[in-house]
């Protein structure tokens, strides 16, 4: 019976193994076709749902090569997966050669579809240049918005702080501002800054320094990473702003932007 036990469990140990390995590759391509503007990610609920490049156009903002920023999106987005296209979209103009090369990118991806044979064909399909999907941390002007961006990050780490152990989903239903896709994506850009630790449900593997991902926002707990628990009962630090304790007879009143 324990040869049976031990066989089984390993036979599921590589399983999970190679559904993680599925996972990455879909994510993986996800990202390709968003950067090849082939893809337009939406939020909404659980997911972002992809539309097509060019019939997505209608209801993307316009920004502007010249003021528009590629590096907070460049810290923020570091994992090939839905939603890529924020890190790669709002960048300055890419010069001809490069732009040229992605078109050409997208044409092969295309052809290989079936979809399209030239590039006047291409057109149809992919999300015209200056361009951005609309989200969260996407401004009006379609540039991406650090004020907004910071006050929802602190709010994310308030909620986690009162009450450790939080998935996505329940983080998104308190906050009740942002789809729990979008709590998930924002929730992966604070592990990465090791403000924010996740752990697996019981009963499934978890990595050290394991991630949250976006396409699975329901299963991982979240809780305050060691870069945070290292000023606990002291004071939490955020980028250009101090954040201080402050007394209140309400149980689980914690954090105020001090002034």
């Amino acid at each position: 019976s324990s040869q049976r036990s031990s066989g089984s469990s390993s036979s599921s140990s590589r399983s999970m193994c190679w559904e993680k390995q599925l996972q990455g590759r879909f994510d993986v391509a996800l990202a390709c076709l968003e950067e090849l503007r082939l893809l337009v990610p939406f939020p909404c609920g659980q997911e972002f749902f992809e539309f097509i490049g060019s019939a997505a156009a209608a209801y993307c903002l316009h920004y502007s090569s010249t003021t528009c920023t590629s590096k907070p999106l460049h810290g923020f987005f570091r994992h090939a997966q839905a939603g890529w296209h924020w890190r790669t979209c709002c960048t300055s103009e890419l010069p001809q050669a490069k732009w040229q090369t992605r078109c050409a990118a997208a044409l092969e991806v295309a052809r290989a579809a079936g979809l399209a044979s030239s590039f006047i064909a291409l057109k149809a399909l992919m999300l015209p240049a200056g361009l951005i999907a609309p989200a969260a941390w996407v401004d009006a002007k379609g540039e991406f918005n650090q004020t907004v961006v910071r006050y929802l990050l602190i709010g994310l780490l308030q909620q986690v702080q009162r009450q450790p152990g939080k998935t996505a989903a329940e983080l998104a239903a308190q906050s009740r501002l942002l789809e729990e896709c979008e709590v998930a994506l924002l929730l992966d850009g604070l592990v990465v800054a090791d403000a924010v630790s996740v752990r697996a449900p019981e009963g499934q593997p978890h990595e050290p320094g394991g991630r949250s991902t976006v396409l699975a926002p329901l299963q991982h707990r979240h809780y305050l990473g060691r870069t945070l628990l290292s000023f606990a009962g002291t004071a939490l630090w955020f980028p250009g702003r101090r954040l201080r304790r402050k007394s209140s007879r309400q149980e689980g009143e914690a954090l105020w932007p001090e002034k």
